[in-house]
């Protein structure tokens, strides 16, 4: 077993529905294909803390009186709930877990049902979106120390890298890798390809995944699915694209400019519509 480069890429997922949308997510986790949608949705339903249910957007919107003042203002602070307000209307975006746990408590179905909003009726700029990001394990470990944890990441821990599907480990090609033979590139590749062998000797001799990871160098590529609403997506382009707190990695601008200008390319799309 060896190594191969990988070029950071990512890809918008639109929520069509719910349950799945949270499947398509949950897979990213292991890497897998199976388990009907249905299914999949039921067992994560039971988990606790059923965190890939946040994958999933529910819309709100309620008329500007007093009613909707008072329930709002229990939520200003919840990193869970974004409440954006126009001249007549509020406009309440959560996810599935956070509705399932907390806001289906506090209404009954029928008062729900009155408000919740289809995604098309949400203005571009108070919605959510979910993207799929593939980049090294040490960038993904930056990016989700931005999240409220809707994040679902491939596990090193149960993915096999030695499977039939990658036939060499999936390396995320650094920024600062020219393919010039250099002193330190021999030095890098040598590393690489030690990394790659040994992981491949020590499945082969019977050491579980979770163990064997031990030995994946940190530019290894990493499957990872975060959700968003607009602002957010916002904020962390300002930290990892326009270095707002500290000079961001090279690497994380270049992922986080990919998803940039994805979201802004939708945004022309929904102004054409």
């Amino acid at each position: 077993m060896t190594y191969r480069f990988e070029e950071p890429r990512s890809e918008y997922i639109k929520q069509n529905d719910i349950v799945e949308h949270i499947a398509i997510c949950a897979r990213t986790c292991y890497d897998s294909i199976g388990t009907e949608n249905q299914k999949l949705f039921n067992t994560l339903e039971k988990r606790s803390p059923a965190s890939m249910l946040r994958h999933a957007s529910r819309y709100y919107k309620m008329p500007k009186i007093e009613r909707w003042f008072e329930f709002l203002k229990v939520f200003k602070y919840c990193p869970y709930v974004e409440i954006n307000e126009t001249d007549d209307c509020f406009y309440m975006s959560t996810n599935m877990q956070f509705y399932k746990e907390v806001l289906s408590k506090l209404l009954p179905e029928t008062e729900l049902k009155k408000i919740e909003i289809t995604e098309d009726k949400v203005p571009y700029e108070y919605r959510r979106f979910t993207f799929r990001i593939f980049t090294s394990i040490a960038i993904a470990k930056e990016l989700n120390r931005v999240s409220p944890n809707n994040i679902a990441e491939r596990s090193t821990r149960y993915v096999d890298y030695c499977r039939a599907k990658y036939n060499a480990m999936p390396i995320m090609k650094p920024h600062w890798f020219k393919g010039d033979n250099s002193p330190k590139e021999s030095a890098y590749l040598g590393a690489l390809e030690n990394a790659a062998v040994y992981y491949g000797v020590l499945r082969d001799r019977g050491l579980p995944p979770e163990d064997a990871r031990g030995i994946i160098p940190l530019d290894a590529m990493s499957e990872v699915v975060y959700t968003y609403t607009y602002r957010e997506w916002e904020f962390i382009f300002a930290k990892r694209v326009r270095n707002a707190t500290g000079k961001a990695h090279p690497n994380a601008i270049q992922i986080c400019s990919i998803v940039e200008n994805i979201l802004d390319s939708l945004k022309e799309l929904n102004g054409r519509e």
